[in-house]
């Protein structure tokens, strides 16, 4: 070939090359340059339609991914020497359900046809595996905080969420466990059946109430305690003969369960709950597609407990050693008392938390006019169980009187239990007396409580209430900078405050709240539907947690609605906090913030969040200032800064 064909041939494939360059579309030219850049992970595809070739590009994205995975993980476990088995099919859906931020998208047309590339960053990928990673050890967190305080309810439903994570998503994960690195799915798949098995649930004869005049006649009441702690929360369902109720929260070492009948039964069943699929859905996104996609791991069948029973002339009487749906571990059980379920049975590679150590301040003892405060409770506890109300009218002031036939028919209340033992605090400012255990059913709702009795100087009882749980009442009383009046202020606020609800009275919610008050509730909203509140008001699963402010006389007409349209609300407080406040003295026009978490029930509604108040706290008569409700817990200092004090009234 001459110089000159050689010359020739060079210019016309450069001319090609250019004229090609030219012919390319800017989206061709961005496609090729992505490919050829190795910190992108990608996948293409084309199809007849754009949204079709977007959808098949972004099939193709997560299955490159999900393959990296297999091998990834394939070759870590043979360098150890170890057999690897992984279902593929599996992987390949959790990581399809991967929430990936930054992924962009490029199309174009060719021809007849449509060309799409869907791309992103590896380290967005590797950014999305350590969210997953990071809420799966958060949940655990929480979870092993909640069992450290003896709500085991919460532990279980936390660990739960977890393992179901773990199991949908395929991921190994280790968290921090008292300074040691714990493969989560070992730990939870052992620890969980221990925490159940930890569980002390226990029939005392004597426990057992009978009413004639309630249509459940019989209320079985059973001690429910955790490594021998009085649990602070556990929820259970079980069959009364009729349907199935629950579930049913006991509260402070107490499960009350209501019988119309018992003498065609030989056991007493019930479902230890520990699975919050609404709850999950609103916790987080990523938990909202696990519990949609009904690929969760199964209930515990330890769970399920049965306890033998015989009746005698309208009596149950323990028949021997409760029983479980499956065999004991290899570990032996802890012998068990009669009409004992005793779940004490050591795992392997799991140890349950010991329960945190709380200092809590001592209470005021007994004055020598405590018997006298005590005979008044006796009498109304036999006025109860009479449903004579009437007999006790003259051991109360006009308002307390009025105050008690409110929450007399609130529901069907009976006495759950004879009370253990009647307690009268005495302080220069407050005298309480504690506790007739009562239940209170609406419909196939039950709710057990412990009635609190505020008496004037005359001895006189001026308001009841009931108590908070045990232990949000040490939290309260651990506070040792403040004197024993402030800790009783505080603590007759929030008892009046969850009361409130029960009693539906908006009477004392328009005294709380300052008429300034700031009240900001929680909203949801779901992708092409209409916001809707999430305290008491929305059903439907979350996407995005919104905010609505109301003033003082909006949000009265708010709870109007609510009372009127629901048969029974129910506030339960758990985890209390409260802002530091230096001062010795009684905290008389100091303002504080004080963050609970809020468990709400009502007929046709439930959820959890966290309840914020910024309090003007007073002997008497204390104010809200800004009232706020969250899914999750805000940082005091994230408070005093969205809401600086304000006037106080």
């Amino acid at each position: 070939m001459t110089t000159v064909k050689r010359i020739f041939t060079i210019f016309v494939t450069i001319l090609a090359f250019c004229l090609a360059a030219l012919a390319q579309t800017p989206q061709q030219a961005a496609i090729e340059r992505i490919k050829a850049n190795k910190t992108y992970r990608y996948g293409e595809a084309r199809a007849t339609t754009e949204d079709e070739a977007k959808r098949r590009a972004l099939d193709e994205l997560l299955s490159g991914i999900s393959q990296s995975v297999i091998t990834e993980n394939h070759l870590k476990e043979t360098q150890k020497g170890n057999s690897y088995d992984i279902d593929q099919g599996a992987t390949v859906k959790s990581v399809s359900a991967m929430t990936l931020n930054n992924c962009e998208t490029i199309t174009y047309r060719d021809g007849t046809e449509w060309v799409a590339l869907k791309y992103i960053k590896q380290e967005d990928v590797d950014a999305a595996f350590e969210s997953r990673r990071q809420l799966i050890s958060e949940l655990i967190g929480i979870g092993i905080d909640q069992e450290r305080q003896l709500n085991i309810a919460g532990a279980l439903k936390y660990y739960n969420w977890a393992r179901n994570m773990l199991s949908f998503y395929r991921e190994r994960v280790k968290f921090d466990l008292d300074g040691r690195q714990t493969d989560a799915m070992s730990w939870l798949t052992t620890h969980i059946p221990a925490v159940i098995d930890n569980i002390k649930i226990s029939l005392d004869n004597s426990k057992i109430e009978y009413d004639e005049s309630d249509y459940d006649h019989y209320t079985v009441n059973l001690d429910a305690t955790y490594n021998g702690e009085p649990l602070s929360n556990l929820d259970v369902t079980y069959f009364n003969g009729e349907h199935q109720v629950g579930p049913v929260h006991a509260k402070s070492g107490l499960l009350s369960l209501k019988y119309p009948e018992l003498k065609d039964f030989k056991t007493i069943d019930f479902k230890i709950v520990y699975d919050y699929p609404e709850e999950a859905a609103l916790y987080d996104s990523r938990l909202k597609v696990v519990y949609d996609s009904g690929d969760l791991a199964s209930y515990d069948d330890r769970s399920m407990v049965t306890l033998p029973v015989k009746i005698k002339k309208n009596k149950i009487e323990a028949k021997g050693e409760a029983q479980r749906e499956v065999a004991a571990p290899a570990a032996p059980l802890a012998t068990a008392d009669p009409a004992e379920f005793d779940k004490s049975a050591a795992y392997e590679g799991s140890q349950t938390l010991k329960a945190d150590k709380i200092d809590v301040i001592s209470r005021p003892d007994a004055t020598d006019s405590s018997q006298k405060l005590v005979e008044s409770m006796q009498k109304v506890e036999q006025a109860i169980r009479s449903h004579n109300y009437e007999s006790v009218r003259s051991l109360f002031t006009a308002d307390g009187y009025s105050l008690f036939s409110t929450m007399m028919n609130s529901g069907k209340v009976s006495v759950s239990r004879a009370p253990e033992a009647y307690n009268v605090e005495t302080t220069s400012l407050f005298t309480v007396g504690r506790g007739i255990p009562v239940s209170i059913k609406n419909g196939r709702h039950v709710s057990n409580e412990t009635v609190v009795f505020r008496f004037d100087p005359d001895g006189l009882i001026k308001s009841v209430a009931y108590a908070l749980s045990k232990r949000a009442e040490d939290d309260i009383f651990r506070e040792a900078s403040w004197n024993i009046e402030s800790r009783y202020s505080l603590l007759t606020f929030m008892e009046d405050y969850q009361t409130a609800f029960a009693l539906k009275r908006i009477d004392l919610f328009e005294k709380v709240f300052s008429n300034s008050a700031i009240i900001i509730t929680g909203s949801v909203s779901q992708k092409n539907s209409k916001a809707r509140m999430v305290e008491g008001d929305f059903k439907a699963k979350r996407t995005q947690v919104n905010y609505k402010t109301f003033n003082k006389d909006e949000y009265l007409a708010k709870l109007r609605r609510d009372f009127r349209e629901k048969s029974y609300i129910q506030i339960t407080f758990e985890d209390t906090r409260i802002s530091k406040v230096d001062d010795g003295g009684l905290l008389d026009n100091e303002v504080l913030w004080i963050e609970l978490k809020q468990q709400y029930s009502s007929s046709n509604y439930s959820d959890k969040g966290f309840l914020a108040l910024q309090l003007n706290l007073k002997p008497t008569n204390s104010q809200i200032l800004v009232r706020t409700w969250t899914p999750t817990f805000m940082e005091f200092s994230d408070l005093k800064k969205a809401f600086p004090i304000g006037l106080v009234e």
